[in-house]
């Protein structure tokens, strides 16, 4: 799991790093986030969360708004061009996967899908909402 989960990582966008990814795909995920949500959802400090989305909002894939619940608050928001980075990402990880899957036979295929249930199981279905997940159905 651990290489599969380098080799999707490669096919991440070239000059950002997957921290950096990784919490522009959970603001894109959640829709709108405040700083500490962003924060908890990646596990970082607040402080790198914050440097975390100033980097983002430099380079306009997201922008802050005002929280509408707490004036002093400021969340984050995806922008069209995040948006763009995070399925352009998607696409190229999901390629590289297709790939390397019709290369197995179809029992093989088969094996993968039920051990992704049994994973997907083993997660929880809260922490994949919203993100679509494999099934064994979806084999050909």
């Amino acid at each position: 799991m651990v290489r599969m989960g380098r080799q999707l990582r490669r096919q991440d966008t070239p000059g950002m790093s997957v921290s950096l990814f990784s919490a522009l795909a959970t603001i894109a995920a959640h829709g709108e986030l405040a700083i500490g949500e962003l924060a908890e959802a990646e596990c970082l400090p607040s402080s790198a969360a914050t440097r975390a989305a100033d980097r983002l909002e430099e380079e306009g894939l997201v922008e802050r708004r005002r929280n509408p619940s707490d004036r002093r608050g400021v969340n984050v928001t995806i922008t069209p061009k995040g948006r763009a980075v995070v399925n352009e990402q998607r696409r190229k990880a999901n390629a590289w996967l297709a790939e390397r899957l019709a290369e197995r036979g179809e029992a093989e295929r088969v094996a993968i899908a039920q051990a992704l249930d049994v994973l997907e199981a083993l997660i929880g279905s809260e922490e994949n909402e919203g993100t679509p997940v494999a099934r064994a159905s979806d084999v050909p």
